[in-house]
């Protein structure tokens, strides 16, 4: 959803939301803007656009086609009763 913004407009993208976001000047004439928020140490981000996760604990990032379920690959030795790979939550 596309929306035109004023001079001295606020707008608000909430942390934590599973929907991706963008500010873009499509205008001639500059456009100036002002971030406010965190940049914590345990904060991931997924950049849609480009489906890259950023870890910023370890300052890297990764490509999401390449990220794996949690135990592929690994020899568990079985799952702990009642739980299962597709059960695993990243949020």
């Amino acid at each position: 959803m596309a929306s035109k913004l004023l001079y001295f407009s606020t707008i608000c993208f909430p942390a934590r939301q599973k929907a991706g976001h963008c500010l873009a000047n499509i205008r001639d004439a500059p456009c100036r803007f002002r971030v406010i928020g965190e940049r914590r140490s345990d904060e991931m981000c997924v950049y849609t656009d480009s489906s890259t996760i950023l870890v910023r604990s370890v300052g890297e990032f990764y490509d999401e086609s390449q990220v794996s379920a949690c135990w592929d690959g690994e020899e568990t030795g079985g799952m702990p009763s009642g739980s299962s790979s597709s059960s695993l939550s990243t949020s």
